[in-house]
């Protein structure tokens, strides 16, 4: 689901899909404005017993300004967001400017939870003459759902390498590209392999060339039975 505020010439926006209990949660923020928007800064406000923050990057609006990101954690449920780069006043185009990753607490309860973005300006390429533009509070409600399960493994077992199915419920309206299939083994050997292909109820992923001995195979760290 998309949440965005508009006023006057600029708009943010964000963007998420659905986390689960226990997995990789990914959201971003676009910038859409008929001004020139060099800069931006913003507090994102979670809860901290739902999502545990991993990091952030530059969406490809910023990459392409020559911009950097900083997020600082300044409370247990607030980041300090800064987008920019000093003394680039190039303005930032409209689309995805930053990409955050948490993680689901596995005990986090079902429903919605709030991600919040407060205290957010914009400085226009000028300089900070008049201040910062003002932008108000986004609210995103994000969906909380129970973790996909895989019931089966084709073939198993099978040489490193080889092409392995995983089939079950896979869905609940989790991001694709945060799905991943987790391989670990004695002496601490682990793997997260991104899935070759997504059905409706099974993934394909190849098993890691260096892979060796008994694996434990799991989806998003939920072992398939």
């Amino acid at each position: 689901s998309l949440a965005k505020w508009v006023s006057g010439q600029t708009e943010l926006s964000i963007g998420a899909c659905n986390g689960f209990q226990g997995g990789p949660v990914s959201l971003h923020i676009s910038l859409d404005s008929t001004a020139s928007v060099s800069d931006l800064q913003f507090d994102l406000v979670f809860d901290p017993a739902v999502l545990t923050f991993h990091e952030a990057s530059v969406g490809p609006q910023a990459d392409a300004a020559g911009k950097s990101i900083v997020a600082v954690k300044v409370t247990p449920n607030r980041l300090r967001v800064t987008i920019g780069s000093s003394g680039n006043k190039t303005p930032m185009g409209n689309g995805v400017v930053a990409h955050f990753q948490f993680a689901g607490a596995a005990g986090a309860p079902l429903g919605s939870t709030v991600i919040r973005i407060e205290k957010a300006a914009g400085l226009p390429p000028q300089g900070a003459v008049y201040g910062y533009p003002p932008i108000a509070d986004v609210l995103h409600n994000l969906e909380v759902t129970s973790a996909p399960v895989a019931r089966s493994l084709y073939p198993a077992p099978g040489p490193a390498g080889s092409l392995l199915v995983l089939k079950g419920s896979i869905g609940n309206g989790i991001c694709p590209e945060s799905i991943r299939v987790l391989f670990s083994g004695t002496g601490g050997y682990q793997a997260f392999i991104p899935p070759l292909e997504i059905g409706e109820n099974w993934i394909t992923v190849l098993v890691p060339s260096d892979a060796h001995g008994t694996l434990n195979v799991s989806l998003q760290g939920i072992e398939p039975s």
